[in-house]
């Protein structure tokens, strides 16, 4: 039973890891389209949408293409230590 819950705390710091790390990348993503929107603002709205949709694919499709981007660990975690409660290593 305590194993179980070593692991669910783990899986949920992992999860609220991830969470952090694509709210951060969406940020950062909408934030450089609003930038490109706007240095088109005296082009067509046809292009500002383009930039737009083009931002919110690029949201969606960030959670797919995280594992394959060698994006930095917190120290606290590593993939030897699944199972064991953070602090008691």
């Amino acid at each position: 039973m305590m194993s179980t819950q070593l692991l669910i705390a783990n899986w949920e710091s992992i999860s609220l890891y991830w969470l952090i790390v694509w709210t951060l990348t969406a940020t950062a993503v909408w934030a450089g389209a609003a930038g490109w929107a706007a240095c088109l603002r005296r082009n067509s709205a046809h292009a500002r949408h383009r930039v737009w949709m083009l931002s919110m694919f690029a949201v969606l499709i960030a959670p797919l293409v995280a594992p394959l981007l060698p994006l930095p660990l917190p120290r606290w975690w590593s993939w030897s230590n699944e199972g064991t409660p953070i602090g008691s290593q």
